[in-house]
């Protein structure tokens, strides 16, 4: 972006609501350097944007190949969004009360994972379900680090279909990955302040661990475009 005049900057100032530029004037000291650094957390947001979609390409694609062969294992076939079998049931498609039924305005549960994805035609696949359903709901469905009881259906899925999606990484690992790049992705798609670079340092770190444990060499490969590092770099103050 070009220079600003002073009669610019102020226009700047005043457009953006206080509560939201007041974090850049604190953090730049003057006018011209939180503008700077305004227009610089855009940029930063802008790499959060696209790190985070690579991952979550992959990280909804390898869940969903795992899923689709346990699935089959178990005599239910690849549709395991609409047709799971038990204990994915419990997650995906849960019972509803006894007092709802189907109707126009209703046709699915709310809480079943086909209600829950974005998809622009009732005409869709599994592939339109699989690529409608927000990041958070892919990432719920990794057990909690805490987990620990064979009860637990998201930790029986991890150790008996998902884990071997992930090169066998502890589920903590991937987890605490994930929550990672789900927070940071929230974080820039609402303009959030992303001032501080270890955290940004941090999701970079995450990102490519979590792509790594999936697909090694595609990692390198992201990791070669240094999208957050070249962005860190280039941070006005």
């Amino acid at each position: 972006m070009g220079k600003f005049t002073h009669k610019s900057l102020g226009v700047f100032r005043d457009a953006i609501p206080p509560a939201r530029f007041q974090t850049y004037l604190d953090a730049g000291g003057s006018l011209d350097q939180a503008v700077a650094l305004y227009l610089w957390n855009m940029e930063a947001a802008s790499a959060v944007t696209q790190m985070s979609g690579l991952v979550e390409v992959l990280f909804r694609d390898t869940i969903d190949q795992n899923l689709q062969a346990w699935n089959c294992s178990q005599g239910f076939g690849p549709e395991w969004i609409t047709n799971p079998a038990v204990p994915l049931q419990h997650i995906v498609r849960k019972t509803p009360p006894p007092h709802w039924h189907p109707s126009s305005s209703q046709p699915l549960w709310k809480d079943w994972w086909e209600a829950r994805a974005e998809c622009l035609s009732h005409q869709t696949n599994h592939h339109d379900l699989v690529a409608g359903l927000s990041f958070g709901t892919w990432t719920s469905i990794l057990p909690h680090p805490n987990a620990t009881s064979n009860s637990n259906a998201r930790l029986w899925l991890w150790n008996n279909a998902l884990s071997v999606g992930f090169s066998n990484e502890p589920k903590e690992a991937v987890y605490r990955w994930s929550q990672e790049v789900r927070q940071m992705r929230n974080r820039a798609s609402h303009l959030r302040p992303m001032l501080d670079t270890d955290r940004l340092m941090k999701f970079h770190k995450y990102s490519i661990r979590l792509l790594r444990s999936i697909n090694e060499d595609f990692g390198q490969v992201v990791a070669g475009f240094a999208l957050i590092p070249n962005v860190i770099k280039s941070k006005p103050l």
